[in-house]
């Protein structure tokens, strides 16, 4: 066990980690969106009335990635990204269970009477409408209502959260933010989507047009649609207002490999090797190959003050 905060945090489902029970949900939670926002929300309300801890038991790997590796799913955050966000919506436990091939093979059954009474001796359950579980998504809600009457359990289903007539998910996040509309899925997320990494050294083409810019190749998470954004750049706890590139530079080469680079308003310092974190806030324009470097220089000049003048806010 560590501690984040006053939160606990567990690797693993062990006997006793709750042995006075708690108020539970179970569930991936990949980007901590506005439906995840109301089930949390519920568990730590029902938790306080109850004086019990509030328990949210979610898996790493994200199940999807073990059982389907065709899909190649990309998750929306990191589990840290997570682990932050709950303890920021107050929840008192967060357990990240390994998910692998044997997790995978217990049944509905048995993950319920050997993992999860154990451990957490819940007296009340909160889920998601889409939720099912166990080997072969045996775990249907129907069999977790009958399971939870038998066992005398309390058993509340979230009903699906909205926004304009459109639910909200982790998967309608990704087609999102794959074609580009940041805009929409920072609403349904209550936050902006980032890429986060290590400043690396490029070619330093962005300074030599005067145009300087900070390179980082993001970590292994869903990829946004390539292009240009407006966006804020996060170093050592501050924001600077930016405008983003992502994808190859094809008026220079193109690069082999997909990058970001970002440059920063009113900002000149060394970051190399620091990590930063940049918030896509709006789509501008696809990438393209100019014609020669002016050209794309007085493309930037429009990005740029573009980028200066939006006036977005961040939920």
């Amino acid at each position: 066990m560590s501690e984040c905060g006053r939160m606990h945090f567990f690797r693993s489902l062990e006997p006793d980690l709750t042995p006075s029970g708690s108020v539970l949900t179970i569930g991936n939670f990949d980007g901590v969106h506005l439906g995840h926002r109301a089930i949390l929300q519920k568990v730590v309300e029902k938790a306080k009335a109850k004086g019990l801890p509030s328990v949210l038991l979610t898996f790493e790997p994200h199940p999807i990635q073990v059982l389907f590796p065709e899909r190649k799913l990309r998750r929306l955050f990191s589990v840290e990204d997570l682990r932050v966000q709950v303890e920021k919506l107050g929840l008192d436990t967060l357990i990240v269970q390994n998910f692998d091939q044997d997790f995978a093979a217990l049944t509905a059954t048995e993950f319920l009477e050997k993992k999860v009474m154990p451990a957490l001796k819940p007296q009340e359950l909160v889920v998601g409408h889409d939720f099912n579980f166990g080997a072969n998504r045996s775990g249907t809600l129907d069999f977790l209502t009958d399971w939870c009457a038998k066992t005398k359990l309390s058993l509340l289903v979230q009903s699906p959260i909205e926004v304009d007539g459109e639910r909200v998910s982790s998967r309608r996040i990704r087609e999102l933010i794959t074609a580009g509309d940041v805009s929409r899925a920072r609403v349904f997320l209550n936050r902006p989507f980032y890429l986060e990494g290590v400043v690396e050294k490029g070619a330093g083409r962005g300074r030599t047009i005067g145009i300087p810019t900070i390179n980082i190749q993001p970590r292994e998470f869903v990829q946004p649609r390539v292009g240009v954004y407006v966006s804020e750049t996060e170093i050592g706890g501050l924001k600077f207002r930016s405008v983003s590139n992502l994808g190859v530079s094809p008026t220079f080469g193109p690069d082999l490999e997909i990058k970001l680079e970002t440059h920063i308003f009113d900002f000149d310092e060394n970051v190399y090797g620091q990590s930063v974190r940049v918030e896509l806030l709006q789509y501008l324009r696809d990438e393209k190959k100019f014609a020669s470097v002016d050209e794309l220089k007085a493309q930037i000049a429009i990005d740029m003050q573009k980028a200066r003048d939006f006036k977005g806010s961040t939920p």
